[in-house]
């Protein structure tokens, strides 16, 4: 849905990529589209120094109120980037609150769409996936530190393509 916009970003100059996509997330026509854009941002190498402003831009989109399917998935890397710049060991704070009130008004725009589309699946598996998920867990998974990493690394695994394990 947004591959040329995506392609103006990766090319451009490497101090100017940031720049440029927050021009080409301005330019979607659709919120769908913002989301496309947003989804690709976030899951590329070249974004490795962007994740400010992806936490920024996936904010206003989850405060937007508008409904995409794939409003799990932005609420899933907001929380797992987040989580990234606060911390990745078990000592990091770990704000489960604040994140519980983002997952919150996701869960709430897909409730509204529910209600206006009671057959659509989409927005019910979304409603669900919001619903199910854990917290993140200060002792889980990933045994040096919080499991917030490994959810960066499984919802995310273009940024680390080509990094030694």
């Amino acid at each position: 849905m947004t591959e040329k916009r995506f392609q103006a970003y990766q090319k451009s100059d490497k101090d100017k990529r940031t720049k440029v996509m927050l021009e080409q997330l301005n330019k979607c026509e659709t919120f769908d589209e913002q989301c496309s854009l947003f989804l690709g941002w976030a899951n590329c190498q070249e974004s490795a120094d962007d994740d400010d402003w992806i936490v920024m831009v996936a904010t206003r989109l989850m405060q937007s109120g508008k409904y995409n399917p794939m409003l799990f998935n932005v609420w899933l890397d907001w929380r797992s980037l987040t989580q990234g710049m606060l911390g990745a060991s078990r000592d990091s704070e770990i704000p489960n609150q604040m994140y519980n009130q983002m997952r919150k008004k996701c869960y709430l725009t897909c409730l509204k769409r529910i209600e206006a589309y009671p057959q659509d699946m989409l927005a019910m598996n979304c409603a669900a996936v919001l619903a199910g998920r854990t917290n993140i867990l200060r002792i889980g998974h990933f045994m040096f530190g919080n499991d917030g990493i490994i959810e960066m690394h499984e919802l995310m695994p273009k940024r680390f393509e080509g990094m030694e394990e």
